[in-house]
């Protein structure tokens, strides 16, 4: 039997607290992406009016994303909101009493990987084991961890989201900016370690969010790839020739939150 009108809201907006809860805060677009699985004008408008009225029960706060070309409108709970969600869901990462302190340190990368979640949100059967960027980074659940030393220090890695299925756990890495060579060096050494022990990694999928950083897939493949007269092991050429081959590289529109393949 279909859902009465009534009980279809109350859906909605606990859907939205529940959403605000995974994601520390959330634009309206991201919610209709993660609700309705596009975010057209007609998803937009529900997802709109389903926001104001938990802000009108102040179950959530809302502020304007100053850092966005859109300046779009960011959600996260209240100290009510919070504690419906810690009395009928779950306890918020890190135990917070508020999304206050995410919604006022709102950071562009951030921001970013929650597109990019409510993107992948699209593409995943319901329930599916899609891990946020600030659940991943509360410590509280199960990550893998990669480390390597660098320069006598120990890096650390760990994904900016994660997937977890049934053949093992899919490490995906948001690109809002241009990585720098360092950088660029760090996330090879991670991937070298990911696919040379039993870190559980099966793939590794990054997810670019601006143009600057387009170049990520062609930048990696340059690299991985080597010929008979590079002074590299035979076993480091056979690695990084598997890593290419477990890379996917998609590019997110900032308005429709849709993922197109490019090529690596």
């Amino acid at each position: 039997m279909a859902a009465s009108t009534k009980e279809q809201g109350q859906e909605n907006r606990e859907s939205a607290l529940r959403s605000c809860a995974r994601l520390g805060y959330m634009t309206i677009r991201q919610f209709a992406m993660i609700q309705w699985r596009r975010c057209d004008k007609s998803a937009m408008r529900m997802a709109a009016r389903t926001l104001q009225r938990l802000a009108d029960d102040k179950l959530i706060v809302r502020r304007r994303d100053g850092d966005s070309i859109t300046s779009e409108q960011l959600c996260a709970l209240s100290a009510a909101g919070a504690g419906w969600v810690r009395e009928n869901i779950e306890a918020l990462p890190c135990d917070k009493k508020h999304g206050r302190d995410w919604i006022r340190h709102a950071h562009p990368h951030r921001t970013a990987c929650n597109d990019a979640y409510a993107a992948l949100r699209k593409r995943l059967a319901p329930g599916s084991g899609l891990v946020t960027e600030l659940e991943v980074r509360s410590g509280e659940l199960e990550t893998p961890i990669i480390s390597f030393t660098e320069d006598h220090k120990t890096v650390t890695k760990i994904p900016d989201l994660l997937l977890t299925t049934r053949e093992g756990v899919v490490w995906i890495e948001v690109e809002h900016s241009r990585r720098n060579d360092k950088d660029l060096e760090r996330i090879i050494f991670a991937m070298r370690k990911m696919f040379s022990t039993e870190s559980g990694v099966i793939t590794v999928v990054f997810i670019v969010t601006r143009p600057v950083a387009r170049k990520i897939g062609e930048r990696l493949r340059k690299k991985l790839t080597h010929n008979y007269a590079d002074a590299l092991p035979r076993q480091v050429k056979e690695l990084d020739a598997k890593i290419l081959s477990k890379l996917t590289v998609f590019e997110l529109n900032p308005e429709t939150l849709e993922l197109t393949s490019i090529p690596v």
